[in-house]
């Protein structure tokens, strides 16, 4: 278990000040990853069964002990958040071109490494899905050691790229349309987009997750979300992106979402989420040139159902169907077992009964390496 980052000399506070403190905790983390410019109100409407409620109650006894430590987490809690976003690029570099103006004249200046942004939700985010966006960053850092794929990548005109985490949680394609400016005052030179989770989410219980959505996103979201209203807002967002960073060459990356849940090829979620696979690929073939559609759902399709298929056959049991009020508390514990237990998402997901997803939204390591992979092959392509 990773030791929790508190002072021992410092008495723990009153009972009182610790449910407060889980309080202000859970806000917290409600409100991940909303526009820095700003806290969003968050308004939420979920129904919880009795089973639902057990499991939280559950999965929230091994957290109880740690309940005095909660006001000395929010170093802990930085550690599990993207560090480096849009909005921490923007103010670096006007604080670098602030001390430019103070160096001698004849001081050469440093060059300006290439951008790359990547755009998305949660999976993007990283904080309740295993984060390939900081692990991309590593690799595409990396100027010494062999020339494999990915110092190839990150070498190809002789600097490392940096990389921006541009994921924002319980986003849906709408949200992300909506803070565009925010990521072309970047100006990158590359750019990776992955959303739609939250939308085939909205789109399969209109009535509860898509009213949640319009809720949440209510600045952005004006309608429970569908396949249609997706189409819409990913078209949009691709244009936009494909015309304001025409003139400085920007490639665009888009991927189709993974499948939802472990229903199989059969189930509804998969097949909902085939159809917006082929959204993407059919918006991507309208764009320019510089747009690649790569089958991120064909790709984790078929390592779910390798795995999938050999986990049933074994312990005999039938795919898992996905569904909304059972995977919203068990998302719910995903980063509470994380920070305060320091527990690896392996274990999580054992714990949530998964094979291959952690929740039935949100992935482990092995997911990561493959979009990692499949950027850098991307990249590679150029």
């Amino acid at each position: 278990m990773k030791p929790l980052r508190c002072c021992p000399t410092i008495p723990p506070p009153p009972i009182a000040g610790s449910f407060l403190a889980l309080l202000v905790l859970v806000l917290a983390l409600q409100l991940l990853g909303q526009p820095e410019s700003g806290v969003v109100p968050f308004v939420v409407s979920i129904e919880l069964s009795p089973s639902s409620a057990i499991t939280i109650a559950a999965a929230a006894a091994p957290i109880l002990p740690a309940l005095p430590f909660l006001p000395f987490l929010p170093v802990t809690i930085a550690d599990y958040l993207p560090r480096d976003t849009p909005a921490s690029y923007i103010r670096a570099t006007k604080q670098q071109q602030q001390r430019r103006r103070t160096k001698i004249a004849s001081e050469p200046e440093a060059e300006t490494p290439p951008v790359l942004v990547c755009i998305g939700d949660s999976l993007t985010h990283g904080s309740v899905s295993a984060n390939w966006v900081s692990s991309l960053s590593r690799r595409l850092r990396r100027s010494d050691g062999p020339a494999t794929a990915a110092t190839t990548a990150s070498n190809r005109d002789g600097s490392s790229y940096t990389v921006l985490n541009a994921g924002i949680n319980s986003e849906t394609a709408a949200a992300v349309r909506a803070r565009l400016d925010d990521i072309l005052r970047v100006r990158p030179d590359a750019v990776t987009l992955m959303v739609g989770t939250n939308d085939l989410i909205g789109s399969l219980f209109p009535s509860s997750a898509g009213v949640m959505y319009q809720r949440k996103l209510w600045w952005a979201q004006t309608e429970t979300p569908s396949l249609e209203g997706y189409a819409v807002e990913l078209d949009a967002i691709v244009k936009e992106l494909d015309t304001a960073l025409e003139a400085s060459g920007t490639k665009i990356a888009v991927l189709s979402p993974p499948p939802l849940g472990e229903g199989g090829p059969t189930g509804r979620a998969w097949e909902q989420g085939a159809r917006m696979a082929t959204l993407c690929s059919d918006i991507c073939q309208n764009a320019s040139d510089r747009v690649t559609y790569i089958p991120l759902y064909d790709m984790v399709r078929e390592e779910m159902v390798d795995v999938l298929s050999s986990q049933q056959q074994q312990q005999q049991q039938p795919p898992r169907e996905f569904s909304y009020r059972d995977a919203i508390p068990l998302t719910s514990v995903v980063v509470p077992w994380r920070i305060l237990l320091g527990q690896p998402f392996d274990e999580i997901q054992k714990a949530n009964g998964y094979e291959y997803t952690i929740d039935g939204i949100h992935f482990g390591q092995e997911f990561a390496d493959t979009v990692e992979e499949a950027v850098v092959s991307w990249m590679e392509s150029w």
